[in-house]
């Protein structure tokens, strides 16, 4: 799961680095 939340929040640091930084660790907890 760690590997997953780490390619995940890479990829939406990428996308968009406001918003899903603060919305993908709330998706995971």
């Amino acid at each position: 799961m760690l590997k997953e939340y780490q390619a995940d929040f890479h990829v939406h640091t990428v996308l968009s680095p406001c918003g899903d930084i603060i919305m993908t660790p709330q998706k995971y907890h």
